[in-house]
């Protein structure tokens, strides 16, 4: 007859073939020892060792929620999200901007990132995605989009120049220049005579 040990257990009757079943996985050992008719038991029993490995991960993680912009500047957009749940857990988290993503990747603990790379006056649209250590993608979470500011502009147009006055009549003058320049655009003219306003013109340069 023969008794079997599962990794340490007490020796119990078993028979050839033997099968082990609801194994977990890592590292496990069988001793087998006989029994003669005259109750003579192997000294030396039989080891066989094997190891269970973990089946392939083939799960994607949750996607990632509540994506939201904290904080929002001309060049800076700081970004959080509560975190996606994966059976092996969560690797890293890829940041995309407008369908492409950007660097570096997030850890798997972290929620939280900061693309300092945008620009002023610009509208993106974010998204996220998880990874486990498997290479597992999540789908992406619900997009948000985000305008960053403009800075307060404090720079004055240039001087408008070549002014020049023809008299059409004796109650009427032509007057023209030349477009003043401005980083942001230029609005509008206020015309003065004798240093008093008269007009309020927009982006023309022509007045009589």
């Amino acid at each position: 007859t023969f008794a079997c040990s599962l990794d340490g257990a007490a020796f119990a009757a078993c028979a050839s073939p033997h099968e082990a079943t609801d194994l977990a996985v890592g590292d496990h050992r069988v001793r087998v020892r006989a029994t003669d008719a005259a109750a003579n038991t192997d000294p030396t029993p039989a080891v066989f060792g094997w190891t269970v490995q973990e089946p392939p991960d083939t799960a994607p993680p949750s996607a990632p929620s509540a994506l939201t912009a904290t904080k929002v500047g001309p060049t800076r957009v700081q970004l959080t999200w509560t975190a996606s749940t994966d059976d092996r857990g969560v690797a890293a988290y890829a940041v995309f901007r407008n369908g492409k993503r950007l660097d570096p990747l997030v850890a798997g603990d972290k929620t939280g990132f900061v693309d300092d790379t945008a620009k002023p006056g610009k509208t993106y649209t974010y998204a996220v995605k998880a990874r486990d250590a498997a290479g597992n993608v999540s789908d992406p979470s619900g997009p948000i989009e985000v305008t960053t500011p403009r800075p307060p502009d404090t720079k004055a147009p240039s001087v408008p120049g070549g002014l020049a006055a023809t008299a059409v009549s004796t109650s009427a003058i032509d007057l023209t220049w030349t477009a003043a320049r401005d980083d942001t655009g230029v609005t509008g003219y206020v015309l003065s005579r004798n240093g008093e306003q008269i007009a309020a013109l927009d982006t023309a340069t022509t007045y009589r």
